[in-house]
């Protein structure tokens, strides 16, 4: 049996394809591979090991263009977080993974900005003890909050590590709602249960139900155990927006992620999948 197909039988949980796909994106952003969109992730480099490059290989097999796309995804994402950081005094950052923008993007190291990060426990230790290693602090502006974005106390957790419900909030979660439960994704999607502000903007992006569905029929195929959550709301961009307002959002944009991509880098090469490109959408949305 291959290290590939060993590890692959080993991903049994949420956890674990979160492991999968984080580690797979860094590997690939410590390819310098963002270059082509006019950005660099410093620390990439420092998560790469010998089990994030099989994840990497994992990610790949599975599907060799959403590397690409999710590369643009990340440029896409770092613009836009360069631009609610111009207007919005908090950043909540969903599911972080080994993602450090907060310590090299720019506009999110003004002084005046708190930024929380979270993530699982056992992510947010291992992300800062290599961090930690290679000489690389956390500012006392950027909080790192250790937390299961599953569990419906989890907000109170945020206020306790200084989350301030009462500021507008920039809320980023990318690539996070695939590896979640339907009843997770339901509560992050209402701004009560994070006590979000008025003014607050959430982006997120997600799949549709049928890409999902295709998904995980290639993944049980393969003979790997792990399943990709289904989306709870209306997964199209025609019905998704009145279901957001109702849930207290106005201002609501959808567009495919191919599309943003291809704005944001048009020198990204990006294969055709031969797929519906509102398989994978971009959500941006302002709380009432």
């Amino acid at each position: 049996m291959s290290d590939n197909t060993a590890d692959a039988r080993q991903m049994s949980t949420m956890a674990d394809l979160n492991a999968i796909l984080d580690g797979g994106m860094v590997y690939f952003r410590a390819r310098h591979l963002l270059q082509r969109c006019g950005v660099e992730d410093p620390h990439a480099h420092l998560f790469v090991s010998r089990a994030v490059q099989r994840r990497a290989g994992l990610a790949y097999t599975a599907n060799p263009a959403v590397i690409e796309v999710s590369l643009g995804r990340f440029a896409f994402f770092s613009a836009q977080m360069a631009t609610a950081a111009k207007a919005l005094p908090q950043f909540l950052l969903l599911g972080v993974g080994y993602d450090t923008r907060a310590l090299w993007l720019k506009d999110l190291m003004r002084g005046d900005l708190r930024v929380f990060e979270v993530d699982l426990p056992d992510k947010i230790a291992h992300k800062s003890e290599i961090l930690s290693r290679n000489g690389i602090d956390y500012p006392p502006t950027v909080v790192a909050v250790p937390g299961d974005l599953t569990d419906e106390a989890f907000p109170a957790r945020l206020v306790e590590n200084g989350f301030d419900p009462s500021r507008p909030t920039a809320v980023f979660a990318e690539g996070l709602f695939f590896q979640l439960r339907p009843e997770s994704i339901e509560r992050l999607l209402d701004p009560n249960h994070l006590g979000l502000a008025p003014g607050s903007e959430l982006t997120f992006d997600f799949w549709s139900n049928a890409r999902l569905d295709r998904r995980n029929r290639m993944e049980a195929a393969s003979g790997r155990p792990y399943r990709f959550g289904r989306f709870p709301l209306p997964d199209t961009r025609g019905d998704l927006p009145a279901a957001l307002m109702a849930r207290g959002f106005r201002d609501v944009h959808i567009a495919p992620v191919r599309d943003v991509v291809e704005q944001c880098c048009p020198d990204m090469p990006l294969t055709d999948e031969s797929e519906d490109p509102d398989d994978w959408l971009v959500v941006r949305a302002t709380v009432r």
